[in-house]
């Protein structure tokens, strides 16, 4: 069999182009050959299609490679993910502990699991209900298993006898034969080789541990429950899917059972996706980036409340969003006095924390400890007692390197090791090499004009694929001693960090590739004194922005004539994700930038249009707009003026032409001059392109 299994690892291997349906027939073909039947357990033996999506919106294996006219495409990757899920399941694994086993494994580990399991193969013996004998059927025949187990069949009919039937249900007996004892698998905990409350030093808080089972109780229908977590870091990974489970169960008995759920912004599949699949979201706030809760939103199946990521706690603590009823924050470890140390995100744990009735700890032992230090939790004071924040420069700090929160508050504490499931940055496409590269030129520009010191000034960079293009561009340049005050961290200013053209670097998060992530890990002590993560009220803080003159840099869906921005929405009314905090720093930044491909969907969207279908940052927080041809400086210009300039350097050649034509024809038939307009044409770009599926005529 070990010769077929290698000869079917190099017949797919390298393989981007799968559709749901060939996965589906590949897994239907080769799980039970390799995944003996798991009997115990409701578990389907062959995934569906709807259990692959499942899989995927829980973290077990990775999301799609991309889409195609709406059709996920998968890979080999997913081939190898599926088969050892369900190798391991027919261990009877639980789901959290196989998550932990290999997510964010490359794909030789993952066939080195498989090459194992099939070289390994156990039978299940059941003597009673509850109770299974273990074989390994290569090491003994199959008189021997008989004997064996007619053998413990009787030496259990004894005990018995002798005790009466225990009243074991639900639990189980797994003995052994012919290989080391399986360790004790326990129920909600992950694959932890750690001591219970190791990183909990408080004796008091140590009565709290409890399963992650246990903790999703706690919350019940019509709570608002605030969640840790910021763009993939720094969310809790058990409790959510358990109360995902425990929806899922309500469900099916009829009941209904949604909440309001706010974090700090971009969580990740293990969190909105596990509790989006389950129809268990009300209201989503304040940002999502999710594709299953982005279909609901859209579907008009979940509500959603968009909106700027730096003003989100006060609304909290202002009752805006009305009484918090649960906070589950994720945390490194407790002290022995009780202060939490906060994970790979800060965002708005501490107001969470302050606001809630309850809190549910998840301490995460994947994260380093070392960790210890790194941030400066603060929340501002609300009016009228507001007082200034006292940063002048991104490495001051004006707070405490933990969060606090009343013992009595806390309810449940629950132990993971589960790494954050970030975004993996594609290397820069021709495109986005090109945008970079007129930004630089921009800030040279700058500098020569004595603008902008020649070590810049504090950088913002949204986060995305062009964004770190962006900052990977900077590596080459001569640009030296630069800071940056932002949301998130993401590898390319790390890799700025490692090169020493960054100096200091604020942020909220700390959102980084896998394989960054362990680079940074295993080398933390050397950012200790270079990186500090903030509450997201303070990286976002419009006053400190404007102080520090930050330099923003973001992404857009499209832009228009007059350097109205749209970030949010495709053709007007489908949210793609949420404003995120590209407005406080648009509007209060020292200069503003919006950064696009010129045209989507292989040419057939125009991103730079006659009219946005959505507005989220209008002409007056725009200086500057960017594509991969051209950039236009829009300080100091009249609205016809950015237009003349947006259509000659920022326009695709294809759609240079439509554009001029409505311009000139606007700028002769609008009945106002100052923003030349044919109403009635504005969207016809968009009608067209919904039409026949291009904005071309």
């Amino acid at each position: 069999m070990s010769d077929d299994l290698q000869h079917l690892f190099d017949s797919l291997r390298g393989r981007t182009d799968l559709s749901l349906e060939e996965l589906c027939e590949l897994s239907g073909r080769w799980v039970p050959v390799i995944a003996s039947r798991q009997a115990r357990y409701k578990v389907a033996e062959i995934p569906s299609g709807r259990t692959i999506r499942y899989y995927a919106a829980t973290g077990l294996i990775d999301r799609p490679l991309s889409y195609s006219g709406g059709r996920a495409i998968y890979g080999y990757r997913h081939f190898l993910q599926i088969l050892t899920v369900k190798a391991l399941q027919s261990r009877d694994l639980p789901l959290r502990k196989i998550r932990s086993m290999i997510s964010g494994r490359p794909d030789d580990y993952i066939e080195a699991v498989l090459r194992r399991i099939e070289s390994d193969r156990w039978e299940s013996v059941e003597l009673l209900p509850g109770v299974e004998l273990r074989i390994r059927k290569e090491d003994l025949p199959s008189a021997d298993i008989e004997r064996i187990a007619a053998a413990a069949g009787e030496a259990l009919e004894g005990i018995q006898a002798r005790e009466g039937t225990p009243e074991a249900k639900g639990k189980e007996a797994v003995i052994g034969v012919g290989g080391p004892k399986p360790a004790k698998i326990e129920r909600g905990r992950t694959d932890m080789t750690i001591l219970r409350g190791l990183r909990v030093k408080n004796k008091a808080l140590k009565e709290k541990i409890t399963f992650a089972t246990d903790a999703a109780e706690l919350i019940k229908s019509g709570y608002k429950v605030g969640m840790s977590g910021f763009t993939g870091s720094g969310y809790p990974k058990l409790v959510p899917q358990a109360l995902a489970e425990h929806i899922l169960r309500e469900h099916s008995k009829g009941g209904k059972f949604r909440i309001v759920v706010m974090t700090g912004a971009s969580t990740s599949s293990e969190l909105d996706g596990a509790l989006a699949m389950v129809d268990g979201i009300e209201l989503r706030m304040p940002y999502n980036s999710d594709p299953i809760a982005r279909e609901k939103i859209n579907f008009g199946k979940m509500e959603y409340f968009d909106f700027h990521l730096g003003a989100v706690a006060q609304y909290v603590k202002c009752g805006f969003f009305g009484d918090l009823d649960t906070a589950i924050i994720e945390v490194t470890g407790i002290t022995e006095d009780g202060k939490l140390i906060p994970s790979t995100s800060v965002g708005n744990n501490q107001a969470f924390i302050d606001c809630a009735r309850e809190v549910i700890l998840e301490v995460n032992y994947y994260h380093p400890l070392e960790l210890e230090g790194m941030h400066d939790v603060y929340e501002p004071a609300m009016p009228p007692n507001v007082e200034p924040i006292m940063i002048l420069k991104p490495s001051d700090r004006i707070g405490t390197p933990y969060l606090t929160c009343p013992p009595e508050k806390i309810k449940a504490i629950v132990e993971t090791n589960h790494p954050d499931r970030t975004t993996v940055f594609k290397e820069p496409d021709k495109d986005s090499k090109a945008i970079s590269g007129h930004i630089l030129e921009f800030f040279k520009h700058e500098v020569k004009k004595g603008r902008l010191p020649a070590n810049l000034l504090p950088l913002q960079s949204g986060v995305g694929n062009v964004a770190n293009a962006v900052l990977y561009g900077l590596l080459d340049s001569d640009f030296e001693n630069l800071t940056v005050y932002t949301e998130v961290i993401q590898d390319g200013m790390l890799a700025l960090i490692d090169a020493g053209k960054i100096t200091f670097a604020s942020s909220t998060a700390f959102s980084v590739s896998p394989a960054v992530g362990e680079r940074f890990k295993a080398n933390i002590g050397a950012y200790k004194d270079k990186i500090l993560l903030r509450a997201q009220s303070i990286s976002n803080h419009v006053g400190v922005i404007k102080r520090l003159g930050v330099l923003a840099m973001n992404g857009c869906v499209e832009f228009d004539l007059y350097g109205n921005v749209n970030s949010t929405h495709v053709n007007g009314t489908r949210i793609i994700n949420g404003i995120g905090g590209s407005g406080d720093f648009a509007r209060n930044s020292f200069i503003s930038i919006f950064t696009t491909s010129s045209m989507a969907a292989r040419g057939d969207i125009s991103c730079v249009v006659p009219m946005v279908s959505h507005v989220d940052h209008c002409e007056h927080d725009v200086d500057v707009v960017v594509t991969e041809q051209g950039l236009a400086d829009l300080r100091g210009t009249s609205p016809k003026q950015r237009a003349v300039q947006i259509i000659d350097k920022c326009v695709h050649p294809d759609y240079r032409p439509m554009l001029k034509d409505y311009y000139f024809r606007a700028l002769n038939h609008s009945p106002g001059k100052h923003t030349p307009h044919l109403i009635e044409e504005a969207f016809s770009w968009h009608s067209r392109y919904m039409r026949t599926g291009s904005m071309k005529p």
